[in-house]
């Protein structure tokens, strides 16, 4: 009686253990979820003239998103970039570098602010059907990146410390 409970405990536990690694894999292969839209990223100080960035979002893919080099003054900004686009590619991922306007220096902590707006610039249809095209489908009070502006008009913002 005893070996056929030890053979039935270990055909047992080798089920068990193949069925665990079969649902590990099936999760490491599926693409992971956010509740509502996002932008992360990071930002590298390359010099006094160039900053460089990447970073991820689920946005939809060929999102523009808007970055500018800011530092804070009171309660805005202050401006040491103009705005530069870069699109989200098919993997939610995004690069690109920003250089000072003229007459400004970069250094280390200044902000890279990263805005996405369906209004500005001007986003293909296929990113404004999933959006929307006042932003109104970015996320409620459960995103945090959720900004609001006159018009009942929405967008996202994410900030990086520049290092």
């Amino acid at each position: 009686m005893r070996p056929i409970h030890l053979m039935l405990g270990f055909a047992l536990s080798a089920l068990l253990s193949t069925s665990l690694f079969v649902l590990s894999q099936e999760s490491l292969s599926k693409p992971l979820t956010a509740p509502t839209y996002y932008i992360s990223l990071e930002s590298r100080l390359e010099n006094e003239s160039l900053v460089r960035f990447n970073g991820a979002s689920n946005l939809p893919p060929k999102s523009i998103i808007a970055f500018t080099i800011r530092d804070f003054r009171g309660d805005g900004w202050d401006f040491y970039s103009d705005e530069v686009y870069c699109s989200v590619n098919e993997k939610g991922l995004f690069e690109g570098e920003v250089v000072p306007q003229k007459g400004n220096v970069f250094r280390r902590n200044l902000i890279l602010v990263a805005d996405f707006m369906p209004y500005h610039p001007s986003q293909p249809d296929t990113v404004l059907k999933l959006v929307g095209k006042k932003g109104e489908f970015l996320g409620g009070l459960e995103n945090p990146q959720r900004f609001q502006v006159s018009g009942w008009k929405y967008g996202l913002e994410a900030i990086a410390r520049t290092q």
